[in-house]
């Protein structure tokens, strides 16, 4: 350890060989917006400070820099390794703060931590110094994990990617209580005429005549011209439609003005999430512009650039994983279940993991088996022969686009027609090698 990040088979010899270690200061650290808790551990488990308060200033970072320093001496420690929990965002200043002094920073899982806290007290108590204890208790067991390098261009992907998705899931709201608070007052029947509320022919309507008695007021080629100039062939047989049910609608007038400056203001919101949507992912694709990887990755089924980008910036260096069973574990696509004695549960999805990489694999799993591509091939045919339901082949789908990407990612190269086929070759190639290597040695 040095004052250059740990690369990942460092840290893996590092995280092997620290419980024989005592010349490393371990510190657990819980993170909070006002002030951090840290312990401060020696070897043999040894608490050497307890309940340490780190002010998030810059003022406290410069003492907690300067107690790490008298404690190295004190003790004749070479070495600090930190450990914060892998939550939140208030740490993030700290990690900085902390890299740069010298200090390696590593995290712990917020679910370890908390079953660890349990285990030392034997009870549900919970406090801050109780909770950088356990952290602390994790560094010295070994079972902390690592934390790679922030670098400026990924971190900026991933703030975009992260805004974008709270900005689709604001504008699905506005959709939602235009479809769940609105709709079902004054137009009932409109509901089953759109799969979506934000399709343009959709959105002109409800500006322009929401009410089943302002449609009945005009004739329905007056109702027709209200909307020429939609993008794409004009919609007559919908409209019609829509004007035959406005004749027997049991909507309400009632609230007419309320209800109409509701949908300007939620139809205005949604126009300007979806400009503010657009603008992000021409963003996005312009960092990753000219981009080998980023072009690669999109040749495989299903995936564009928005997921490519995803896959990017969230599976950072590809040399932190040692197979594609890795990724798919830090996606949360890995199965699990409960096995006692004769019982065992229903096998599912962990999820714990990446929630963005999962969503984006599985969106493309949908669009790749809608494909004529060898994975849509693949989906339609294990449809046919297995009887699963299709959302769990669209998860083994989303797995196996996962593993493709993994190899990608990791040796370069486009999507093949028979690349399941080559990946194949490829791992019994590489285990009859390593069969080869042993017998040598």
């Amino acid at each position: 350890m040095g004052k250059d990040s740990l690369n990942f088979d460092q840290f893996q010899e590092l995280r092997a060989g620290i419980f024989g270690r005592k010349d490393v200061l371990m510190i657990g650290v819980d993170a909070a917006k006002r002030k951090h808790m840290a312990c401060f551990c020696g070897p043999s488990r040894k608490v050497l400070v307890r309940g340490y308060t780190i002010l998030n200033s810059r003022s406290g970072f410069e003492k907690f820099r300067d107690t790490i320093t008298e404690t190295k001496q004190a003790y004749g420690f070479k070495e600090v390794l930190v450990a914060l929990e892998s939550t939140g965002f208030y740490q993030r200043p700290l990690e900085e703060f902390l890299s740069a002094f010298g200090c390696q920073v590593v995290l712990v899982s917020n679910l370890a931590s908390a079953r660890n806290r349990q285990t030392i007290e034997l009870s549900w108590d919970k406090s801050d110094t109780k909770d950088s204890e356990a952290i602390a208790d994790l560094v010295m067991q070994g079972k902390f994990l690592y934390h790679a390098p922030r670098d400026d261009h990924r971190e900026t992907v991933r703030r975009l990617l992260r805004h974008r998705r709270r900005l689709v899931r604001e504008r699905s709201r506005c959709l939602i209580r235009i479809r769940n608070t609105i709709l079902p007052v004054i137009f009932p029947e409109l509901e089953d005429c759109f799969a979506r509320l934000d399709q343009p022919l959709a959105l002109r309507l409800l500006e322009q005549c929401p009410f089943p008695d302002e449609i009945q007021e005009q004739s329905l080629d007056d109702f027709l011209d209200g909307f020429r100039g939609l993008r794409g062939p004009f919609p007559r047989k919908k409209l019609a439609q829509i004007y035959d049910l406005a004749a027997t609608s049991i909507g309400t007038p009632k609230g007419r003005e309320g209800y109409r400056t509701m949908l300007r203001h939620f139809i205005e919101d949604i126009r300007k999430l979806e400009g503010r949507i657009n603008d992000m992912e021409r963003q996005i694709r312009e960092l990753y512009r000219g981009e080998s990887s980023f072009d690669h990755l999109q040749s495989i089924p299903g995936v564009g650039a928005l997921i490519a980008a995803i896959l990017l910036a969230e599976v950072g260096s590809i040399a932190n994983y040692r197979s594609a069973k890795q990724l798919i574990k830090f996606a949360g696509l890995n199965v699990i279940g409960k096995q006692s004695g004769e019982y065992q549960s229903i096998r599912v999805i962990s999820k714990m993991g990446n929630s963005l990489i999962r969503s984006a694999v599985y969106q493309a799993a949908i669009a790749a088996a809608r494909s004529n591509s060898p994975l849509g091939r693949w989906y339609k045919l294990r449809s046919a022969e297995s009887g699963k339901r299709p959302k769990k082949l669209l998860v083994a789908l989303a797995a196996k686009i996962l593993r493709i990407a993994f190899r990608i990612m990791k040796e370069g190269g486009v999507y093949q027609e028979n690349y399941d086929r080559l990946l194949r070759i490829k791992q019994c190639h590489r285990e009859l090698t390593a069969k080869g290597n042993k017998k040598t040695a």
